[in-house]
């Protein structure tokens, strides 16, 4: 199965084009499904038509659109022989096994790309990089260049990995999403709404209490209705979380409106809730790239250094709670435990101040960078 960007007429579009985006696809993370959407709009927009094949770093992704590396989807795979390939998104560096870069790497060489980037890919920070992982990355990494990474924590890890590499922030490519036209049921009446997006990795001592009374006062500071927004739906199942938060909300503060969304929602369905939304608090990396890429004001609430890197990006990182991250991650968690961070910022305070800053100088800036970059990759791989 392919996802296929349109055609519109004139020289560009008179030959539709192959590409393989190679990812962590397939385990129910609306940032990550979402980026194959984002690169056929962005094709749309430009009048190319495109066609679009997904690579997991999973054996056995459950998206059905993606081909896995198991033995399964070996007959698939031989169907990408020979595409370009852009290496993007989430998890692409990092120092373990499992990350797309070290998983797919043996299949790009099997499947003989006619051409291979590093596209708007994430680089993990805060961790320890042995030498074998240095090595084998700098080995990868050889001769493809330039190196366009999503974010500037991303350039910064990467650079010293590879200091003598031609590194350039792009942005994420899920700017380049567009949203579903029409008005989602779960918030049809309400004039002012907080979406909110929470994974369960802060389930601590404190941690209820603490944002329980966190998202009451900022429902009152604003006035608004708060709608929790699932953004992972397998790991790590956003919706268990939001559903206990809400229980917590009802008990003790009945008064605030709080609603789940228990129904998983394409990535477009995610980005039209959000672009209506008043302010998004956003745990999950991607609901603040959705909020920015809207022009809606977003807090970040920092459970893992990608969010700093995405703030720091965009010019937000006066935004994101804690503002003083740890040096490193938690051991053996991903990201900070929730114990290990000093919360001292008040949620409604924070908004108050992003609400007035509203500042989206740099959204044209990186979808144009985005945009050429991809236009640069495509007529190189031709």
């Amino acid at each position: 199965m392919t996802l296929t960007a349109g055609e519109t007429a004139g020289p560009a579009a008179t030959k539709k084009r192959k590409l393989t985006l190679c990812g962590s696809f397939g385990l129910g993370n609306t940032g990550d499904e979402a980026l194959p959407h984002a690169i056929a709009d962005l094709a749309r927009a430009h009048g190319i038509g495109l066609e679009v094949n997904l690579l997991s770093r999973y054996d056995e992704p459950t998206l059905a659109s993606a081909i896995g590396l198991g033995k399964n989807s070996k007959h698939r795979r031989q169907e990408l022989i020979g595409q370009q390939c852009l290496i993007i998104g989430g998890g692409v560096i990092e120092p373990g096994p499992m990350s797309v870069l070290f998983r797919c790497a043996p299949y790009i060489e099997e499947l003989a790309p006619s051409h291979v980037t590093l596209f708007a890919a994430a680089v993990e920070a805060g961790v320890y990089y042995p030498l074998a992982s240095r090595l084998r990355i700098r080995r990868i990494l050889r001769g493809m260049g330039p190196l366009l990474v999503r974010d500037e924590l991303s350039a910064d890890v990467l650079g010293r990995l590879l200091p003598h590499s031609e590194i350039e922030v792009v942005g994420d490519a899920v700017l380049w999403l567009e949203p579903d036209g029409a008005v989602s049921r779960h918030i049809e009446g309400l004039d002012r709404f907080v979406a909110v997006s929470l994974t369960g990795r802060w389930s601590a001592p404190g941690w209820y209490a603490w944002i329980s009374d966190q998202l009451r006062r900022l429902a009152e500071s604003l006035d608004a209705a708060l709608v929790f927004v699932p953004f992972s739906w397998l790991d790590h199942d956003d919706r268990l979380e939001h559903r206990k938060v809400c229980e917590v909300l009802r008990f003790l503060y009945p008064h605030v409106d709080a609603r789940p969304i228990d129904e998983v929602l394409r990535p477009a369905q995610v980005l039209g809730v959000i672009r209506r939304s008043t302010l998004t608090v956003g745990m999950r990396l991607h609901a603040c790239v959705m909020s920015f890429a809207q022009r809606v004001p977003f807090i970040a609430l920092a459970y893992h250094p990608k969010i700093y890197g995405f703030a720091k990006t965009v010019g937000w990182e006066n935004f994101i709670i804690p503002r003083q991250l740890p040096p490193r991650q938690t051991s053996r968690a991903y990201g900070y435990d929730f114990g290990d961070i000093t919360a001292d910022e008040q949620l409604a305070d924070v908004a108050a101040e992003a609400l007035r800053f509203r500042s989206f100088e740099r959204l044209d800036e990186l979808r144009g960078r985005i945009a050429k970059a991809f236009l640069e990759v495509l007529d190189h791989g031709r």
